[in-house]
């Protein structure tokens, strides 16, 4: 599997800004959308809008987006099933399009896609 250097942040089919993978190739960067920038809204209190990007050094897009993840054996269990370096970003890479909270963590090329999935009111899930 080869991992991308960085990621687009989706919220609903809104571009929020991208993640990327530092030199380091373990470390993350994080930059807001011009349009999410001037129309959106801080995705954390660390992370606000006022700024435009985190260098992955100053290790606060790293931590937030960390978070995300899941933790001990889940995440090793993950990480083994899948193949891929015990890393965050290459994690966020491999399952960031289902990754808890309202962001969603897709390759450049991908679009979160809302067509083929629908919300059963019954069970209070999307299917």
């Amino acid at each position: 599997m080869t991992l991308p250097d960085s990621l687009n942040v989706w919220r609903d089919t809104r571009r929020v800004g991208t993640l990327w993978c530092g030199d380091d190739g373990r470390l993350m960067g994080l930059e807001y959308d011009d349009a999410w920038q001037q129309n959106g809204h801080a995705i954390s209190h660390s992370l606000p809008l006022s700024q435009k990007a985190w260098q992955p050094e100053d290790l606060l897009a790293h931590h937030w987006f960390g978070n995300l993840l899941p933790e001990e054996q889940a995440r090793a269990a993950l990480i083994k099933r899948l193949g891929i370096p015990d890393d965050d970003f290459s994690l966020l890479a491999a399952i960031g399009g289902d990754c808890a909270g309202a962001l969603t963590i897709l390759p450049i090329d991908q679009r979160r896609d809302f067509t083929s999935r629908r919300l059963d009111p019954h069970a209070g899930t999307i299917v």
